[in-house]
């Protein structure tokens, strides 16, 4: 990013952790300014993928919800304090298609997407008279490094069931982030990014 002539700053912090997202806002805010975007991106899967949800132990449950959905929370809270004070600002969570529709095996990760889902309409209620915006992006399959390591077979079977023939690539999921930070009026909306996968 500095690199392109943008200010960059790292900050390594747990979003399941209040303090670490506390200590994170403030290093970002003393070294950046204030905030007016924030995209909402930490996320883990399952750690056996394809576990059926009575086979989840409660601690895997806990894991993904606290990482997938109170870290959305943490974040998003630590946000609008200073949106709020700035009179304005845009949150965008990324979410899933699962959570539009569900997932055989793989529950916990649904469930905790569902609720992004969610906390991202109530934080539009919530926020729209500050000025601030909250919207979602649900991408379905993304072309990436963990996506390349499914076998050809399923990876073949995701592009067939894509009305368009491709899987989406982690610019287009960037482009409907990008349009979500610029926009002035959509609020409260839900952008599905999966080539015609999932209606909504």
């Amino acid at each position: 990013m500095e690199k392109c002539g943008t200010k960059a700053l790292a900050v390594c912090a747990d979003v399941s952790n209040s303090q670490e997202v506390g200590a994170m806002f403030k290093e970002a805010h003393a070294r950046l300014g204030s905030i007016f975007v924030l995209v909402n991106n930490a996320g883990i899967y399952a750690a056996k993928p394809g576990t059926p949800l009575h086979e989840v132990p409660e601690e895997e449950w806990d894991r993904v919800m606290n990482v997938n959905l109170k870290g959305v929370y943490l974040c998003a809270r630590e946000a609008a304090r200073q949106m709020i004070a700035n009179k304005g600002g845009r949150i965008i969570n990324i979410s899933s298609v699962v959570g539009l529709r569900g997932s055989r095996a793989g529950a916990h990760y649904a469930a905790s997407k569902a609720g992004v889902i969610g906390l991202t309409y109530a934080l539009a209620d919530e926020l729209g008279q500050y000025g601030i915006l909250a919207n979602s992006v649900a991408p379905g399959p993304v072309k990436t490094k963990l996506l390349d390591k499914l076998n050809k077979t399923d990876f073949e079977r995701m592009r067939r069931e894509t009305p368009i023939g491709r899987i989406a690539t982690e610019k287009e999921i960037a482009d409907a982030v990008c349009f979500f930070a610029q926009t002035d009026i959509v609020n409260g909306q839900v952008m599905v990014v999966d080539g015609g996968r999932v209606k909504h």
